[in-house]
């Protein structure tokens, strides 16, 4: 992340002045996408969500998620809420060329400004370094899971 993208983030997201919500140890969070447990590590950004079927919305994303991860907090989590601050005026102003590469802005933003998470749209959480906040972790085929709540 450059100056210029340092000055965007800290102007259009002050996280030290945004109201924090607290999600305690073991809540079950719900991930939709390319993680597989068996073979990735939790070291990059993820999205997740709390609520199941708010992650269940990414199951079909552009492309069908092949898995669908469950993932547990190993102690207490303090996220930042953005109050329906939108992001992705955010990522075309600074021209990120894709998601990842907006995810790896967002999260060396949130590291520098010493946040591990943000609450986007009232149940997206998007986890700057997973495996400091994730105990268990599980995954299984997302075909698996239709009809499963």
């Amino acid at each position: 992340m450059g100056p210029a993208a340092y000055k965007l983030l800290s102007q259009e997201l002050p996280l030290r002045q945004l109201p924090t919500v607290t999600l305690p140890r073991d809540t079950v969070l719900h991930h939709f996408g390319a993680f597989d447990a068996a073979n990735h590590k939790l070291d990059r950004p993820i999205w997740v969500s709390d609520a199941f079927e708010v992650a269940q919305e990414y199951q079909y994303f552009g492309v069908p998620a092949p898995f669908y991860t469950v993932l547990s907090l190993h102690s207490p989590l303090s996220v930042a809420d953005l109050n329906g601050k939108r992001l992705q005026p955010l990522a075309a102003a600074l021209n990120m060329p894709s998601h990842r590469a907006w995810n790896v802005c967002l999260a060396a933003y949130l590291r520098v400004s010493r946040a591990q998470a943000i609450l986007y749209a009232g149940r997206e959480i998007f986890l700057a370094d997973p495996a400091q906040v994730i105990g268990q972790v599980r995954t299984v085929p997302s075909g698996s899971i239709q009809g499963r709540r």
